[in-house]
């Protein structure tokens, strides 16, 4: 196995054992969670890990993981990474792992709003 990919495999298995998982925004009808352990603030912006287990088998996953940042100044955020599973709690096949690096805008009553409202100051 090739260093990279034992790597990988190690990040990945060390974010599901030290996380400290809450439900943010609970009245959408997926279940969206942040690791406030992974939480950093530096200046204007914050990084940290969410988990969204899905209602229902979205795009062939039931739960997904994205690492996250947020920019308090510019209403905004940006998908750093992130993988989808078959199972709930990244459990199953991993579907997708990627790095899109998508940004959008926060919008109200979001799991990104909840953050925002949270941490920025």
């Amino acid at each position: 196995m090739n260093t990279k990919l034992t790597f990988f495999i190690l990040m990945i298995l060390s974010l599901n054992v030290s996380a400290d998982w809450k439900q943010v925004y609970k009245s959408l009808p997926d279940k969206t969670y942040v690791d406030f352990d992974t939480l950093k603030v530096n200046g204007n912006i914050i990084e940290y890990w969410m988990k969204k287990n899905f209602s229902k088998v979205t795009d062939g996953a039931l739960s997904a993981r994205a690492q996250i940042r947020l920019d308090c100044r510019k209403n905004s955020y940006e998908i750093i990474f992130y993988s989808a599973f078959t199972g709930s709690d990244f459990t199953g096949n991993a579907i997708y792992n990627s790095n899109p690096h998508i940004s959008a805008s926060i919008e109200n009553f979001s799991p990104e709003q909840a953050v925002r409202d949270g941490a920025c100051k």
